[in-house]
This record gives structure tokens, C-alpha cells and sequence, in this order.
């Protein structure tokens, strides 16, 4: 693997990754190759760390390791492989980044957030993103454009011959798996962020005109802006090949999110709303509510006392929350303005059989 082809690996990683606090993803990928020689299997993993401010600090990897210093509004890369080392400059101007090789400008890549798209100035370095009705579309140059159809919810489609499983997202963890001639590749990205803007993209795309058909735009944060929100939550309930996921917590009818530590006191529910941008009520149905077994409901734990933390003010406040499976209503507006909130569990109803906490419904608007 050439040191040009290392660099698109590591930094289309990165597309996943960046968040507003020091802030560590972990990317797993196992090769798997079938063979008349027999089947053979590679695991990688790269470790990508940011700092306080949300920006790449660091990369470490079997192959490359990449550290990153920043004074103002200039960024120096420092690439070190198992044979050499070199330096990239990322420049930030208004809604363009300029891209430098050593002090030879490359190009320039611009970015808008309210009209959602990167483009460069350069017809060497052919970088085009955008989100059009709800299709996140890339085109890297030379027929390289991918496309992700994100009104099939979660179905990703190619314009090439590659076979793509479907991405999966359970509590902010994705997965997919590549099939290509007589390999597949299965992927894990953990601990993606929430929150990815395009200015945050742009600072990493420059390299992507390396791209090869491996490597997929699976950039997680513009593809949690496609829904409502997003959620993430400390634990939650596996039983068996039923899960009970915090994604199941914006839904009434379906099954509840459940701890999966027990009575749940301690464990921190997150929440990015999309679809409003400053929420100004909480709205909770507590318990396990089942039409078809109401007596789930008193069996398992509910919700007593709540914490709830606005992100982006750090305001908090605690709420008592009532036992019963009438829907609840807290207003956010004393918190401040933000889309972005943590729920602490404090206290809890115990339930007359089962320690599991379930809240049925929570969202905030």
C-alpha cells in the first residue's frame, strides 16, 4: 500500500469524527479474503483523537501515525509512515480553507453551511459535497461519485459496481460490510459524533482526490442531519437478539429504551435535535408501556428524578417525574438555547419484578 493511498484511508476515517471536546474514535475493520488458498483475515484499527476544541490532535495506526499543531487559524500536519515523513498546512479563511504542500499552495476548498456543500478551485483536485433532498452526494473526479440515499432510511446507494450492506446505526455505534470480488470488509465506527459541519469537513477533505473505490462516504454526522435527531445513551438492554436501544425512545408504539444497568441510576441519555433548533419542552412517557401486557408497566423500573443539562449553556436543572403512563411535559426554556442535551438518571420507581429502568418515550421539542 502506497504512502498517497495510507493518507485516504486514515483521513476518509476522519470524515467521521470530529466533535466540540476532547473526543476519541475508534475505526475496526476486518479484511476477510476467500481464496483457493484457503480464507484469510486482517484486523486494523485506528485510534483518532481530538482536542478540546474539536479539531484532529492525533492518529495512531499500524501504518502512519499523524499528529496536528495549530496556531490561529493555520494547521500544521505532520504525516510519519514506516519509511518517511512529510508536512501539510490547512489554512482558514472565511468559508475557505487554503491547502497547502509545505508552502505551495494547492488549492482552495470552499464550504458553505447554510447551503450545505464543499467544492475546490482546482480541476487537478476535483472535491464536490453536497446535501440535495435529502441525498448526501460526492464526487471526487474521474467518475469517482458516490451517493447516499438517505430517504431509503439507512440504505446507502453506489454508482459503481461494489456491493454495499446495509449501514446500521444502534446508540451511535455504525456498521457495514463491503463485498468485493473474493474479499469483504466489515466495518465499525465507535463513538462517532453527533455534529459534523462543513467547515469541519472541508479542513479534511483535501486529500480525498486519492480516493479509490474502497473507500466509502460514510460520514456519519451529515447522515444523523437527515433525520429529526439523534440519541446515544451510557447502556442499554440486550436480550437475546431483542434490543432495546435509546433510538426506540423516539417512537410511542415500539418497544422503550431500557438500561442496561439495572435500575439505570447513573446512566446519561443523549440527545441532538435536528428538526428543532432551540427545543423548548422535554416530553417523557414513562415506563414500559404495552398495550398487549399492560402489567409491564408496574414490573419493570420508571423514571423518578431526572438531570437534565443544555450542552451548549452547561445549564442544568432536575425535574421530579410523576409514576404514571400519562405523557409529561418540562419545560427546557430556563436552560438557554441549543439543540444539544445529556439526561442524567437520579432516582427511579422500582419495579414489582424487574430491576430494568424503561422510559417509553422522550424527546424534546
Amino acid at each position: 500500500m502506497n504512502k498517497k493511498f495510507l493518507i485516504c484511508f486514515l483521513f476518509f476515517s476522519l470524515l467521521y469524527t470530529i466533535y466540540c471536546s476532547e473526543y476519541t474514535t475508534i475505526l475496526k475493520n476486518k479484511l476477510t479474503s476467500l481464496s483457493d488458498q484457503g480464507i484469510t483475515s486482517i484486523d486494523k484499527k485506528t485510534v483518532l483523537k481530538f482536542d478540546k476544541d474539536g479539531y484532529l490532535s492525533s492518529v495512531i495506526s499500524d501504518d502512519i501515525n499523524i499528529t496536528i499543531n495549530h496556531k490561529g487559524a493555520s494547521y500544521d500536519l505532520f504525516f510519519q509512515d514506516n519509511e518517511e515523513s512529510w508536512h501539510q498546512r490547512m489554512v482558514h479563511e472565511d468559508d475557505c480553507w487554503r491547502w497547502f504542500n509545505d508552502n505551495k499552495l494547492i488549492c482552495n476548498i470552499y464550504y458553505s453551511n447554510s447551503k450545505k456543500y464543499i467544492n475546490s478551485d482546482s480541476t487537478n483536485y476535483t472535491i464536490e459535497m453536497q446535501t440535495i433532498n435529502n441525498q448526501i452526494i460526492i464526487n471526487l473526479g474521474t467518475g469517482r461519485k458516490f451517493v447516499l440515499d438517505m430517504n431509503t432510511k439507512n440504505t446507502p446507494v453506489f454508482n459503481n459496481s461494489r456491493e454495499i450492506s446495509k449501514l446500521k446505526r444502534i446508540n451511535n455505534i455504525y456498521t457495514f460490510t463491503d463485498y468485493f470480488d473474493v474479499c469483504y470488509t466489515n466495518y465499525r465506527i465507535e463513538n462517532p459524533p453527533f455534529y459534523l459541519d462543513y467547515s469541519q469537513i472541508a479542513f479534511l477533505v483535501p486529500v480525498l482526490f486519492h480516493i479509490d473505490y474502497n473507500f466509502y462516504p460514510f460520514i456519519t454526522s451529515l447522515i444523523n442531519q437527515c433525520y429529526d435527531s439523534v440519541y446515544h445513551s451510557t447502556s442499554y438492554l440486550t436480550e437475546g437478539t431483542t434490543t432495546y436501544e435509546p433510538e426506540h425512545l423516539q417512537r410511542k408504539e415500539e418497544l422503550p429504551w431500557a438500561s442496561g444497568n439495572g435500575n439505570g441510576i447513573g446512566d446519561i441519555i443523549s440527545i441532538k435535535e435536528f428538526e428543532y433548533e432551540n427545543p423548548e419542552n422535554l416530553i417523557i412517557m414513562n415506563g414500559y408501556q404495552d398495550k398487549a401486557h399492560p402489567d409491564y408497566y408496574e414490573k419493570n423500573s420508571r423514571l423518578k428524578a431526572l438531570k437534565i443539562t443544555n450542552q451548549q449553556t452547561k445549564k442544568s436543572k432536575t425535574v421530579s417525574i410523576s409514576d404514571t403512563k400519562e405523557e409529561q411535559r418540562f419545560s427546557l426554556t430556563e436552560l438557554g438555547k441549543g439543540g444539544e442535551y445529556e439526561l442524567e438518571i437520579l432516582d427511579v420507581y422500582n419495579g414489582s419484578k424487574y430491576d430494568d429502568l424503561c422510559i417509553q418515550y422522550l424527546v424534546v421539542e
